[in-house]
């Protein structure tokens, strides 16, 4: 009733509405909530944000929600840093009577910002991905700082400013009340936040506040962006299936979405040590990792560059890069030409071994490495492989399900596949994908620092591969001008510590 009252109005006001800073005219709604009306407004010339409150509630309910709806507004703006916070302008009070009596309705006039994280989302990157990362725990850290605990973070209460962002909508905050004058208490009958970004604790009745809540709406948002939905229970969707340098937040995100508030990190302090006891090791570390592994496994070099066609010595250098898979953390790359991402080898038979789902027979390999380590790369040459016989057919794709029965791509995309005459759910089972090679190929290896798997040397890459492939054979000259080649473009921080 109070939203059809106020639309009247400004109906009969022609869209101005008066307060003290002077008269604003309303152009449009851009946001509705329970209790909140936000519409874009100008003020001489210059372009911002109303935000009513409107509620039916009567009596204590409503003074209520009036008490929560001036916190949202005094307790922010005596903030000695805003970096990251909507920026709220004034707090005024529209009065108005008619046919049904007077009608007060108290409005924050603020700042208007671009889009929220909703559209953002639409064009998600990697470099975006960290930046938002780094933009939650700093403005979180910073709230709780205050005395101030969120309770709603979530993609629309995120506003895009330029290039960065603003934490909005402090409604149902929760203020301390030893460090703020003005506090709000939230009824303990009525739902908390978003049910999809909120911790389920939210849910209850009588739970006190705590910054848990919000860390584990961090972790929500983050595994929203990467995968485009929240995620409750077991199975989640790793992040590096969106963006591959990523894997360290995975285990940020897991710990974040733990159920139980205890099991998560408690503050954001927590989640800042446990990035920096993960790069511990810089990538010096993992460049001399992979040089060693070289070294110890074929350390005959007078020549710069090794072959070997031994598949017993390959199967041996493989394996131990399989047993220092945890020490690499997630910084052992492949490179085809096409694409390039983190791989742990895992052996499938003499001189076979799987990447992620792709099986290779592998041929050959020449080894690059010297005393520089950060241009060192294996050069892998592998074969056309068997395919699967399925029911007669021949093909090279197939899952597996319990290292026994064979199913189809479109059964282990759903989830759920037909074995002996029954549907079963197939995260009950032990799935295994498998994709084997039709035609021979080549793809390098080295640590995601290695000169090999920097952007710039991409085309070089490819027309090396290519042009093997022509071939049918690998040019030792032509190797040395392509290691040569890519010498000259470095990841940054090498660069930055030559």
């Amino acid at each position: 009733m109070s939203i059809e009252r106020l639309s009247s109005y400004l109906k009969e006001q022609g869209n101005i509405v008066k307060l003290a800073l002077g008269s604003f005219s309303l152009t449009k709604i851009i946001g509705q909530g329970g209790n909140g009306l936000v519409y874009e407004a100008n003020l001489q010339e210059r372009v911002l944000a109303l935000k009513f409150l409107i509620t039916e509630a009567t009596g204590e309910s409503r003074e209520q929600k009036l008490s929560r709806f001036l916190a949202e507004y005094f307790n922010i703006i005596i903030m000695d840093d805003l970096t990251g916070i909507v920026r709220y302008i004034d707090y005024d009070l529209l009065e108005f009577s008619d046919k049904m009596g007077i009608l007060k309705i108290p409005i924050i006039i603020m700042n208007l910002y671009d889009s929220s994280l909703v559209k953002r989302q639409l064009t998600k990157n990697e470099e975006e991905f960290i930046a938002l990362f780094e933009f939650l725990i700093d403005t979180t850290e910073k709230i709780h700082k205050y005395g101030i605990i969120h309770r709603d973070i979530k993609p629309e209460n995120i506003l895009v400013n330029g290039k960065g962002y603003v934490l909005a909508d402090f409604g149902i905050a929760n203020y301390n009340p030893e460090m703020f004058h003005v506090w709000a208490e939230t009824d303990r009958k009525e739902r908390l936040g978003n049910r999809l970004f909120s911790a389920p604790e939210q849910e209850e009745k009588s739970v006190e506040p705590h910054s848990t809540m919000d860390i584990y709406a961090i972790g929500q948002v983050l595994q929203w962006y990467a995968t485009g939905k929240t995620h409750r229970g077991t199975g989640r969707q790793s992040v590096t299936t969106s963006f591959q340098g990523c894997k360290i937040y995975d285990g940020i995100i897991e710990k974040c979405l733990e159920n139980n508030p205890s099991n998560r990190f408690q503050s954001i302090a927590e989640i800042r040590n446990y990035i920096a006891v993960k790069h511990e090791k810089n990538l010096w570390h993992y460049l001399r990792l992979f040089n060693q592994i070289c070294r110890m496994n074929y350390p005959k070099n007078d020549f710069r560059i090794i072959h070997s066609d031994n598949i017993n010595r390959i199967d041996k250098l493989l394996q131990t890069f399989y047993d220092k898979g945890d020490e690499f953390n997630n910084n052992f790359w492949w490179h085809d030409g096409s694409s390039n991402l983190d791989i742990t080898p895992f052996q499938k038979g003499v001189g076979k071994w799987k990447f992620w789902d792709d099986e290779y027979s592998i041929k050959e390999i020449w080894i690059h490495y010297d005393n520089s380590i950060y241009n060192d790369y294996i050069l892998v040459h592998y074969l056309p492989s068997e395919p699967f016989n399925i029911d007669g057919k021949e093909v090279f794709y197939t899952s597996i399900v319990d290292d026994e029965h064979h199913i189809s791509y479109s059964e282990n995309n759903n989830g759920y596949a037909e074995i002996n005459g029954k549907i079963e759910d197939l995260s009950k089972h032990k799935v295994e994908s498998i994709e084997r090679q039709e035609k021979e190929g080549y793809f390098f290896l080295g640590t995601r620092f290695s000169c090999v798997l920097q952007k710039e040397n991409d085309e070089a890459l490819r027309k090396f591969i290519e042009k093997s492939l022509e071939k049918s054979k690998i040019e030792l000259d032509e190797l040395r001008e392509f290691t040569d080649t890519i010498r000259r473009h470095k990841h940054f921080e090498v660069f930055r510590d030559m």
